[in-house]
């Protein structure tokens, strides 16, 4: 019956509210002058509003963990794109992912170090980053 009063008090025509309590038998005056049980009682819902509130919580991406324990997150690991890998002691399962798509997305047949060490690898990467980039 409470949802029903509550439906009554938040209807903004009272040509409306007079004809819904009429047809449904409620003494609009009783409905009208009560008073809410608690203080913080919502105000009438004007419009479309959702009554569904949705909690969002924020998250730090991890990617790994630096030798000292400090971590390593997604926003330091986005500025320092080429460096961020090599400070890791550890990685997280999503870091390791992370890192074997860089590798493989930058290195194709790279050195184990990933360092370039011998002319041929020098080379190697030359004609790779030509083809990347269209100059054959």
């Amino acid at each position: 019956m409470s949802r029903l009063k509550n439906f009554l008090k938040n209807l903004q025509n009272p040509a409306d509210r007079q004809r819904v309590a009429a047809n449904l038998g409620i003494d609009l005056k009783a409905v009208m002058s009560e008073q809410p049980h608690n203080s913080t009682a919502t105000p009438p819902a004007i419009g479309n509003n959702n009554i569904y509130s949705e909690e969002k919580t924020m998250t730090e991406t991890i990617y790994g963990h630096r030798a000292d324990g400090t971590a390593i997150s997604r926003e330091y690991a986005e500025k320092n794109i080429n460096t961020w890998y090599a400070e890791a002691a550890t990685f997280t399962e999503l870091g390791d992912m992370v890192v074997q798509l860089m590798q493989s997305m930058t290195m194709k047949n790279a050195p184990e170090d990933f360092r370039i060490t011998s002319e041929s690898d020098f080379q190697a990467e030359v004609k790779r980053g030509k083809e990347l980039l269209g100059l054959n």
